[in-house]
């Protein structure tokens, strides 16, 4: 076996925070990690903010973006454990290439580490048209406010102290408190493509 066996694979996973689709690997990639003991892979859809913050910088790595997940589902099944903020998904042979259908929406990808405070009947964050929509949210422990987020109506739960991926179809697509103050960041915020 080359010492290059699968780096596709490898490569694509190590960097998947952090690039966009299309991501492809070749069967033979994911076989040769099999072959080297590789069984298992770990995705977060939790992640504490005081983990994140020690990440700096290169903390949007840590929150994988919508079409990560659907590929990570595609190419090796559903996860095999769901808990405690992680994904575990049995590693199988597997390949092909992943196109995404979903579109950024710019104005809210990047954490500028600016926390919003939505008030009970207020206008709240119109997150753009109306659709499916995946992005993560941070509720900070210091101050989370004592209301209810919610997505056109429906609850969005969060975690004190947690970025949280969170998928929702919305019309209208808008970002409201209930019953009290809601602060809140956002990031990776997606929205599926026609």
């Amino acid at each position: 076996m080359t010492r290059s066996a699968g780096r596709g694979l490898l490569f694509t996973l190590l960097d998947l925070g952090r690039s966009e689709p299309p991501y492809s690997f070749t069967e033979q990639d994911t076989q040769a990690l099999l072959d080297q003991g590789f069984a298992w892979l770990v995705a977060h859809d939790e992640v504490r903010e005081d983990q994140a913050a020690l990440a700096g910088f290169v903390a949007e790595a840590d929150r994988l973006k919508q079409p990560a997940f659907e590929m990570l589902d595609q190419a090796f099944g559903a996860p095999v454990v769901r808990g405690d903020g992680a994904l575990v998904y049995a590693l199988r042979a597997a390949g092909g290439r992943w196109e995404g259908g979903w579109e950024e929406l710019s104005h809210a990808w990047v954490d500028l580490g600016l926390t919003i405070t939505l008030l009970p009947g207020r206008e709240g964050v119109e997150l753009g048209p109306a659709g499916e929509y995946s992005f993560w949210v941070l509720r900070p422990e210091e101050d989370p406010g004592a209301g209810q987020l919610t997505l056109a109506g429906a609850p969005v739960d969060t975690v004190t102290g947690s970025w949280v991926r969170r998928q929702a179809s919305a019309d209208p697509a808008v970002l409201e408190a209930t019953g009290g103050p809601v602060r809140l960041r956002l990031s990776a915020l997606q929205r599926r493509g026609p």
